[in-house]
């Protein structure tokens, strides 16, 4: 994500405003998936990931990590090994 999309998210993650911060990344995920950002949706999950975990919401967390995995190995990046290892490990519900 860039610039005030990222920092807004991240101020209201710190300022224990979790709930709001989801709704902004999951609309952001989705307008990056439509216009074909895949980069800046994978970081956008990748956040997404963090308040799912902090929260311990094993479904979201999964969700979220599936889809960075999806499109890391799409990407071709280097990262797509590690997080398709991690989604293997990540629990199941």
């Amino acid at each position: 994500m860039r610039g005030p999309s990222r920092s807004a998210n991240k101020t209201l993650r710190a300022a224990g405003r979790p709930g709001e911060a989801r709704q902004e990344l999951a609309r952001a995920a989705e307008v990056l998936r439509q216009s074909g950002d895949q980069y800046y949706e994978a970081q956008a999950h990748e956040a997404l990931l963090l308040i799912a975990e902090a929260a311990g919401d094993e479904n979201a967390g999964r969700a979220a990590l599936a889809r960075m995995a999806e499109i890391h190995v799409r990407l071709k990046s280097p990262r797509a090994e590690e997080l398709t290892e991690r989604l293997a490990r990540f629990p199941k519900v």
